[in-house]
């Protein structure tokens, strides 16, 4: 088999799926079908792990072909289907066009500090704590930089266009409004976005080898891969040509080796080879046990290598257990203390409560950048700095559309549950409360109501206050938090009516005059 041909196809496997992804983070004409984004973010590691865990389904089951793929061929995600590890690449591609002086070398790798980071996280995740999945995870990061960093660029160019082709007075092309993170989420994004892809210009593919969990545990499996790239020794000329272009730093041509396990199977070493010594086939344990004999007979004086990929994969493994024995009882009891208070934002509909949300929320901005109000923010401090980044309903910006569920369809680690309208429209995220004293009828003795008239479920009633004035009246029964209230409410700098979130999701009771109003609606047509 012509093995050269491998990196073409890799090139075009791994651009169709960043761009996929990249498009259905910038989709301001929302032309992404449910169908397209779920297919498209089916293979992403972490989503998918999440979702199965929780799930046991094969509507989730992408995880399990990733690891099939990496038992077979090795860290085949690393090179084709993460779009950070894409855009590392692309940075990488541009760096040695601009310098042509560029080469790879060998570098060698410091396990520990991949493992230690790989148990941190794994324990983190099993405990429901998102904080460094949210600062590692390669799909979430891309994620955040899509919708934080590159979204307003597009939509910049997008209106730029309309403008320039504006004939006198008509407007051809719709100007979109600009749609901005908030200013903690486009600085922490952006510090993310120089500490991990500016090294790309001298250290490669250093966070994938090095810092991703994820890459670290599909490098552990890649020990156990069929398929293996390897050298050679009887058509290997050393010289160097291999180590030159190995983005991932894993190739010596002196000893001879690949280390594996930080293999990003690019095969720029297949394709570049000029005398054919490296190898993508299962390993041939006779020749193997051939050339070690060999070798010990010519130097007899070395001593033998040892090979410590299983009693390293061991020792991560115990590792690993004996630090979700010991910090169970931690995190157990850090949740208990949380429970006492309520200090965090309201949570989107779908979310369920505000564990179940931010045990599974990995902060990839997906529902952030769909949000047709924009309702959706980032959140700073507000969970907490384990849910930093995380979204939260902001109705200082706008408010929850009573017939929008796009957040619920398209949540790919299920933090946000499917959702019907029927459903969402009967779902309660908060209750209003009112701050009397604020309010323009007490206040300043001016007729008001604007809450009231936006209110999609009538759970506001204008009633009596003196003389012909009136003031709202909150039914919280039937309230769902939606926030059109608050966002309307005229009062400056804080609001007279607000939302106080729900920590559990409730359901609202429909009331009589949102009932008949639907009914003289459907009269009426």
């Amino acid at each position: 088999m012509n093995w050269k041909l491998l990196k073409p196809v890799r090139v075009i496997v791994s651009l169709i799926f960043f761009c996929s992804t990249l498009f259905i983070f910038i989709d301001f004409a929302a032309i992404s079908s449910i169908r397209l984004i779920n297919a498209i973010l089916y293979l992403q590691f972490i989503p998918s792990l999440i979702n199965f865990l929780a799930l046991f389904s094969l509507a989730s089951a992408g995880i399990l072909f990733i690891l099939a793929l990496t038992l077979l061929f090795g860290r085949i995600y690393c090179s084709s289907v993460c779009p950070l590890g894409t855009l590392h690449d692309i940075i990488i591609g541009i760096n040695i066009r601009l310098n042509r002086k560029k080469k790879f070398r060998f570098q060698k790798s410091i396990p520990w500090i991949r493992y230690i980071i790989l148990i941190l996280t794994t324990i983190l995740l099993v405990f429901g704590n998102m904080f460094l999945l949210t600062l590692l995870d390669p799909y979430s990061l891309s994620g955040k930089f899509f919708s934080d960093l590159f979204r307003p660029v597009f939509y910049a160019a997008k209106n730029l266009d309309s403008i320039l082709l504006l004939p006198g007075d008509v407007f051809p092309l719709y100007v979109e409004p600009m749609k901005f993170a908030s200013w903690p989420s486009l600085v922490i994004s952006g510090v993310l976005f120089i500490a991990i892809l500016v090294p790309a210009l001298f250290k490669d593919r250093w966070f994938c080898t090095e810092i991703c969990p994820v890459g670290t545990l599909l490098g552990l499996l890649s020990y156990a891969s069929l398929f293996k790239i390897w050298i050679d020794e009887t058509d290997c000329m050393a010289c160097g040509t291999c180590s030159s272009v190995c983005k991932s730093g894993c190739i010596s041509y002196v000893e001879k080796k690949v280390d594996f396990s930080r293999c990003i199977a690019c095969y720029n070493c297949l394709k570049w080879c000029p005398h054919g010594g490296m190898k993508f086939t299962i390993r041939n344990s006779k020749l193997e046990i051939r050339k070690k004999a060999n070798s010990s007979i010519s130097t007899p004086s070395l001593p033998p290598i040892v090979n410590n990929s299983r009693r390293d994969f061991l020792k991560t493994t115990v590792l690993i257990a004996s630090a979700l024995t010991i910090s169970k009882s931690i995190f157990s009891q850090q949740r208990a203390s949380q429970e006492e208070i309520n200090p965090y934002p309201v949570l989107p509909p779908g979310s369920i409560s505000f564990w179940h949300f931010t045990e599974k929320c990995t902060s990839c901005h997906l529902c952030i950048s769909a949000c047709p109000t924009n309702v959706l923010q980032p959140a700073f401090l507000d969970y907490g700095l384990t849910g930093i980044l995380q979204p939260k309903m902001d109705f200082e910006t706008n408010y929850c559309n009573f017939d929008c569920v796009i957040c619920t369809e398209i949540c790919s680690t299920g933090a946000i549950l499917p959702q019907t309208i029927e459903q969402k429209q009967l779902i309660q995220i908060g209750v209003p409360r009112l701050i009397k004293n604020l309010c323009i009828p007490v206040d300043e003795r001016t007729a008001c109501g604007v809450c009231s008239e936006y209110c999609p479920t009538r759970a506001i009633e204008m009633i009596p206050y003196l003389g012909e004035l009136k003031i709202p009246e909150l039914h919280e029964k039937h309230c769902v938090g939606c926030g059109a209230c608050e966002y309307v409410c005229p009062t400056r700098p804080i609001r007279a009516i607000y939302v106080e979130p729900l920590l559990y999701h409730r359901k609202i009771l429909k009331s009589n005059k949102e009932t008949e109003t639907k009914q003289n609606i459907k009269r009426r047509i």
